[in-house]
């Protein structure tokens, strides 16, 4: 099988740029967040540089938008009255500055206060993204795709970029993913070969010889995808690639429906590449085989309702 090593620039840069994406970064970053601690309502009020002590909603969740863009005064004394039993962190979690985020009900637990305070931080780089011009998150996009595309071309997959690509993509058409889920989808699996470099700087990749799957590549990726302009809730998709639908994953230990559906899906492209790619002197596995190793793992490692949708796109390709 032929390995596919053209880059898919274009498409990536159409998909932040043309698509106006890059202006609903804020509020995808916001549900996210609210998706992966379980919280029903969020706000995000930024402070207003003109007036000290001020800030101006951006962004909410779960309440009323007509509530954004009022101005709230004593933003560093008390969080403002938007929610009523919200806990309030700091944007970016360390250090603050940018302006806070709430969250109802609030994370109580120590993996859903690291969670949100990774989100926090992807949230004030967005903040401070803002003002970057198009053209250069347009530059910047393309030669962190084609680093991908690049690292990727060298990695231990015979089967082609394409194929979970492919298979991932017809999987969210099953899922009937919105327009902005399926974007994000997209460009998580572009990227995801970032993850390459963080194997190679660390000296070696953390292989699991039953399935072939590298445990770890994907938070490199969010490490490198977080710094590019207008990609931060791409990040935190592949930041949590990792999690297990049974929630004995890493690195939050998330389970179900709070782990984002796109890093749902990405796993199980990832792993069905993996599979029908020979590894470590493990034959590739027939299509067939590669489903039912998956399928074994259905509510364990994977969401059983995207095993159900990743066979449905085989079979209507065949």
């Amino acid at each position: 099988m032929t390995r596919e090593t053209a880059s898919a620039t274009p498409r990536v840069t159409a998909l932040v740029i043309e698509t106006g994406y890059r202006g609903a970064v804020i509020d995808r970053l916001l549900e996210q967040t609210a998706e992966l601690v379980g919280a029903t309502a969020a706000c995000l009020v930024v402070r207003d540089p003109d007036r000290p002590g001020s800030g101006i909603v951006s962004a909410c969740l779960g309440i009323e938008e007509s509530w954004i863009g009022r101005s709230f005064e004593g933003l560093d004394e008390h969080p403002p009255g938007l929610l009523d039993n919200a806990a309030w962190v700091s944007v970016p979690a360390t250090g603050g500055g940018r302006g806070i985020l709430g969250l109802e009900p609030g994370p109580t637990s120590p993996a859903d206060l690291e969670t949100v305070a990774a989100q926090s931080d992807l949230i004030a780089a967005a903040l401070e993204h803002a003002g970057t011009p198009p053209t250069l998150t347009a530059n910047i996009l393309n030669e962190t795709d084609a680093l991908a595309a690049s690292l990727d071309a060298s990695g231990p997959y015979t089967a082609p970029r394409a194929v979970e690509l492919q298979l991932a993509l017809s999987i969210g058409d099953e899922l009937q993913l919105p327009v902005a889920g399926a974007i994000e989808l997209e460009l998580a699996l572009l990227l995801y070969p970032l993850g390459w470099l963080a194997d190679r700087e660390s000296g070696a990749a953390a292989l699991r010889p039953d399935t072939g799957y590298d445990a770890g590549r994907a938070l490199g990726a969010a490490d490198t995808v977080a710094a590019v302009p207008g990609l931060e809730p791409i990040a935190a998709i592949l930041r949590h690639v990792d999690e297990w639908y049974d929630g004995s994953g890493e690195p939050a230990g998330i389970a179900g429906e709070r782990i984002p559906i796109a890093s749902r899906i990405v796993a199980a492209a990832q792993e069905f590449r993996a599979l029908v790619s020979p590894r470590r002197g493990r034959p590739a596995l027939t299509e067939e085989d590669a489903v039912a190793a998956i399928a074994a793992r259905s509510g364990m490692r994977f969401d059983p309702e995207v095993v159900a949708a990743l066979r449905r796109a085989l079979d209507a390709a065949h």
